[in-house]
């Protein structure tokens, strides 16, 4: 910067600004199931931020382990059309560059 009121006034200063800083990411419930009866459930994001904690379902990054069997978007894992599979999949969520801990979605009665 340089002074307006004497220009042969001038220095510097350093700024460091954090932006979204996620510590980790929590699912919850901890477990779900679907079936041929019921083939959706949904589950919820929480970030644990420097300043407190937030959900984040919307806007977190949902990944399947198997797509084949279920997709999940938003927090919703749905089974898949054709699925023929009786086969546990898990469900992980990320934001930040942060994921969190897999969790278990029991798939039945397809």
């Amino acid at each position: 910067a340089t002074s307006t009121q004497n220009p042969s006034i001038s220095g510097t200063q350093s700024l460091t600004v954090t932006v979204g800083c996620i510590t980790s990411i929590t699912i919850s419930p901890t477990s779900g199931s679907i079936t041929a009866n019921v083939p959706t459930t949904s589950f919820t994001a929480t970030a644990a931020t420097c300043n407190g904690s937030q959900d984040i379902t919307s806007v977190a990054s949902w990944t399947s382990s198997n797509t084949a069997v279920a997709t999940v978007s938003g927090g919703v894992v749905t089974a898949t059309a054709g699925n023929q599979t009786n086969s546990p999949i898990t469900i992980t969520a990320s934001a930040g560059g942060i994921f969190s801990a897999p969790v278990t979605v029991t798939v039945s009665g397809f």
